[in-house]
């Protein structure tokens, strides 16, 4: 019977409101042999005092106070000072299924050394009936999958892009981590996207299940607040992933999908613009999608999702994509 040692990390930044619910969800887990990293992100409400509080009546929760740098720079902290054989992300304002880490230790012990289990979310928005159906993957990306036990590569993902781009709904083996040398990029927006292929790209054992054991909240808000000078390290990530992808030895298999994401994660993040820097991303854009097309079959693109987006961002001029954006985007 294999019990291993799990460590949570959980960033932690002015997260009152919500980090005794999160906290709660891991000290009263099924399974037991867990050590909960906590790193306070330089929080400058009450989460350093529940912190402290939860940490008095459970030892195994280790507190560590960072100067605010971000959620990747505080992930990191948190996996160097991990002991687990497995790490799981819990961000602090979200909680988990009290099963979850049992659930996965239960899978672990028939099918063995697991680099990746991967189970689904449900979104949570305050004045809404229990769980939104916002998954975060669909099961059917994944071909031969039979069961729970089902072994995946990275092959067996017929859409690596859709959707699934979060660490949160993922346990990972420390080790392949390790090995692997699987970080989040600091100083950059988007630092999950880029952890989540490469880590996806180089496992060799995933394991995947439709169950929800993460609970995602939803804060309901202006879509403005998305809106960032920051939305330009969308093209530092997609080059991170690219460069992943050549690695491994998947690009080819993955080429046109690949083509078909950065058409549209580059036109979904010119709407995260400011105003005044909109001109200057849509010319990035522009460059990067029609780089992109260079050396790939013309019949194929054209069968892909969306290439009509494309098309647009290749063809028009930045007034007439501005206003062509409104119509996929109506509330940016």
């Amino acid at each position: 019977m294999i019990n291993p040692k799990i460590s949570v990390i959980v960033p932690v930044y002015n997260s009152e409101k919500y980090l005794a619910e999160c906290l709660d969800s891991l000290i009263y887990q099924t399974y037991q042999n867990l050590e909960i990293i906590c790193v306070n992100d330089g929080s400058t409400d009450k989460s350093s005092e529940i912190l402290q509080t939860y940490a008095q009546k459970d030892e195994r929760i280790k507190v560590y106070a960072e100067k605010n740098s971000g959620a990747a720079v505080a992930r990191n902290f948190g996996l160097q000072k991990a002991t687990g054989d497995y790490v799981s992300f819990v961000d602090s304002d979200d909680w988990v299924l009290l099963n979850l880490y049992d659930s996965f230790v239960q899978t672990l012990n028939k099918v063995k050394d697991i680099d990746i289990y991967m189970f689904n979310t449900g979104s949570y928005q305050k004045g809404m009936n229990d769980v939104v159906p916002l998954r975060f993957f669909d099961i059917g990306d994944w071909q031969n999958h039979q069961n729970e036990e089902s072994i995946h590569t990275p092959a067996d993902c017929v859409r690596p892009f859709s959707r699934n781009i979060s660490a949160a709904n993922k346990i990972f083996n420390r080790e392949f981590l390790r090995q692997k040398q699987i970080l989040f990029p600091e100083k950059l927006k988007y630092e999950d996207f880029a952890f989540h292929f490469k880590a996806l790209f180089n496992a060799k054992k995933i394991i995947i299940t439709d169950r929800i054991f993460y609970r995602y909240r939803r804060v309901e808000g202006s879509v403005s607040e998305f809106v960032t000078p920051k939305c330009f390290d969308i093209f530092t990530i997609v080059d991170i992933i690219e460069e992943n992808l050549q690695s491994t030895g998947l690009f080819e298999q993955n080429k046109y999908a690949l083509f078909q994401y950065k058409y549209n994660v580059y036109g979904q993040h010119f709407t995260f613009c400011p105003p005044d820097l909109q001109e200057k991303f849509f010319a990035e854009m522009k460059k990067r999608v029609i780089e992109a097309e260079n050396g790939l079959d013309y019949a194929i693109c054209q069968r892909l999702t969306n290439y009509f987006h494309f098309l647009h961002i290749k063809l028009d001029d930045f007034a007439a994509y501005k206003q062509y954006s409104k119509t996929i985007y109506p509330n940016s």
